[in-house]
């Protein structure tokens, strides 16, 4: 509510409404030294903003459904957590989580975890990550477009898809059993548009949008 000016939430539950509630984000300094002095008080005393609810990961069950399984895969963290992002950083192609965490008790700390997916591997993937060399090729808002069979897969680059957090220009696919791709295609917010054909699966490619090959790896 602070950050947007206004929130709607049930303010009132005895009457099972929404209301909303309108703020300003300018600052008051009678507030804050009000504010300032309770977090003081009760973090103190052991509690949490948050309240120690941990974090949760929920597993795609094939279409079906979720499943909730963050204990399980040992990422339930309960401490106040204000950025996540997903990459596949060793290039591997499993997806790993970088986590940041915040505590104010006993002693204020901000606290960088990273999760290595270690999980067996059960399908084929591509991964493509998006290199600018010019202003026609800036890869915010670009659209890249997987072709295999009569399928189309699309991801985009954006830079708002997480709390406080920006992910790098890169976009991964899961293939499952499927050995080959005909086509990738990238289509930046700019119009220019590049087409690349039967990439190599199971391989991180870097592409630009003046290249004319995929740098792999």
């Amino acid at each position: 509510g602070h950050e947007t000016k206004q929130s709607v939430g049930d303010y009132e539950p005895y009457f099972w409404l929404h209301d909303i509630y309108l703020a300003t984000s300018l600052d008051d300094p009678l507030c804050d030294a009000y504010f300032g002095s309770q977090f003081s008080r009760t973090r103190g005393q052991g509690m949490s903003y948050g309240g120690y609810e941990k974090n949760r990961l929920y597993l795609n069950r094939g279409g079906t459904g979720f499943a909730e399984v963050g204990w399980l895969l040992g990422v339930a963290l309960d401490e106040d957590s204000r950025n996540v992002v997903a990459d596949d950083l060793d290039g591997d192609g499993r997806m790993d989580l970088i986590v940041t965490t915040f505590e104010a008790w006993p002693e204020v700390k901000q606290t960088l975890r990273i999760f290595r997916n270690e999980m067996a591997s059960t399908g084929n993937w591509l991964t493509f990550r998006l290199r600018q060399t010019s202003a026609a090729d800036n890869p915010v808002g670009a659209c890249v477009t997987l072709r295999h069979g009569v399928r189309a897969d699309k991801r985009w680059i954006v830079t708002g898809d997480s709390h406080r957090s920006q992910h790098a220009p890169v976009v991964h696919f899961g293939l499952g059993g499927e050995t080959a791709v005909d086509e990738v295609e990238v289509r930046y917010a700019g119009g220019l548009v590049r087409r690349f054909e039967s990439p190599a699966i199971n391989r991180v490619h870097t592409l630009s949008g003046l290249g004319t090959d995929l740098d792999s790896r």
